[in-house]
């Protein structure tokens, strides 16, 4: 069995160097709704599904320290912890969420004219 060193340096390595990450688990309903909300929004993600694999429970009580919360999901942006699925929602309300994630997102979905993007998922779901 590793040292839990290796669990921290682990999740910050995957904090580092991915540019959206989403820490998860399969069967968290707020999980699949942060999943499905950034699959629609159009962003380039990655997920941890910490149920999956023996490393899962070590690597959570390690994010628990960095992020400060036990709850999931938990997404970070560029290496910065923005929290669960109630402050993705708060940062797509407050207008924050397209502008955190733009360098992120796919080229189909990259315009300045958001009537048009939002027409444009409208119309093709």
């Amino acid at each position: 069995m590793s040292c839990p060193g290796h669990y921290s340096d682990l999740v910050r390595h995957l904090i580092k160097n991915d540019g959206i990450l989403l820490f998860s688990k399969t069967y968290c309903s707020y999980a699949k709704k942060a999943k499905e909300f950034l699959l629609n929004f159009g962003v380039l993600f990655r997920v941890v599904e910490l149920d999956k694999g023996e490393k899962g429970v070590a690597m959570q009580v390690e994010l628990s320290h960095i992020s400060g919360s036990h709850l999931l999901p938990q997404l970070f942006v560029g290496g910065k912890y923005y929290g669960g699925w109630d402050e993705i929602l708060k940062l797509y309300e407050e207008g924050k969420f397209h502008d955190l994630v733009a360098p992120y997102l796919l080229d189909i979905y990259r315009t300045d004219n958001r009537e048009n993007l939002w027409s444009y998922r409208k119309n093709s779901l």
